[in-house]
């Protein structure tokens, strides 16, 4: 079980004392982005969450004062993670200088919809609305432009929703993501002024425009390649193990990526299994590819050729 708080500085200059916030706690996990900080705590027991957080936000207020920063309470929430067939019986209040703490069922995180089951429900319908309105806009935009200039709409105002964190809240049950896959296909068969009803693999491939779930799939890729060539942050390092790091055998496959054991679906589109999976498909052409670059062009013509 998982606890956020989202915090909001009224004071203007806050940025000047927020560098060492994070020695107001040795527990609290915090993540500073601009304005916006959000504290994280997990703990198997409900209980014990709750009276640990507690503390950890009295230390947080003390040390708020001692800088002299004030904490907006109205704009203060939680939220906690669970599983969704988890159903806690447990009364949670979190308190800060003694008001009681408003409890959410979902939150923006960095630009990202995250709802108390992870479930992404929440981001999914968030970016269709964005990218129907998007598509309205093309459509409109078809008496005017070129397919060529259509194609560069495109890439302006759709491909960025569906690309931004798409390594996370694309990994679920593709049910919950065929309106997305709807909406992409309708609108490639605008900007080729094809027939609604036209079949959409030879598009995409004329396009060049990558499906949907083949945008997925280059995240993947990517985020693998950046662990391969050492270039992610180093809580990733032992997150991976190899199949030559198990045994010693000199087997076709000992240099690929070892599947971790999924009891459940959810740690199935998790990125240590799906990354692993995906990475262990390509040709020894694409792994071997000599710069992130490289890597995503050859990728990218990979899955174009699938179209």
């Amino acid at each position: 079980m998982w606890c956020s708080t989202r915090f909001d500085f009224r004071s203007i200059i806050f940025w000047l004392y927020i560098n060492d916030v994070n020695n107001a706690s040795t527990i609290l996990q915090l993540i500073l982005f601009a304005d916006d900080t959000n504290a994280f705590l997990s703990h198997k027991d409900a209980d014990c969450l709750v009276d640990i957080r507690n503390t950890e936000l009295n230390k947080l207020s003390t040390w708020l004062g001692a800088n002299r920063l004030s904490l907006n309470i109205k704009k203060t929430k939680f939220i906690v993670f669970k599983p969704s067939q988890k159903r806690s019986s447990v009364n949670i209040q979190l308190l800060i200088n003694g008001h009681k703490l408003d409890q959410v069922k979902e939150t923006v995180f960095l630009g990202v919809m995250l709802d108390e089951n992870l479930n992404w429900k929440s981001e999914i319908s968030n970016v269709a609305s964005k990218v129907s309105k998007s598509v309205g806009i093309i459509r409109k935009s078809t008496l005017y432009l070129s397919t060529k200039s259509l194609r560069t709409l495109y890439f302006s105002l759709l491909y960025p929703y569906f690309f931004y964190c798409n390594l996370v809240w694309a990994s679920t049950y593709r049910t919950k993501l065929s309106r997305l896959v709807i909406l992409q296909k309708r609108v490639v068969r605008i900007i080729a002024k094809t027939q609604c009803y036209a079949h959409t693999d030879p598009i995409f491939k004329n396009l060049g425009i990558l499906k949907f779930y083949d945008i997925h799939l280059l995240q993947l890729g990517l985020f693998m390649y950046s662990y391969q060539i050492r270039t992610l942050p180093s809580k990733f390092d032992c997150k991976f193990t190899l199949n030559r790091q198990v045994h010693s055998y000199n087997t076709r496959n000992s240099h690929a990526f070892r599947l971790p054991f999924c009891r459940t679906n959810i740690k199935q589109f998790s990125i240590f299994y799906q990354g692993p999976k995906f990475y262990n498909s390509l040709t020894t052409e694409i792994v071997n590819s000599s710069s992130p670059a490289s890597f995503k062009k050859v990728i990218k013509a990979f899955n174009c050729k699938k179209c």
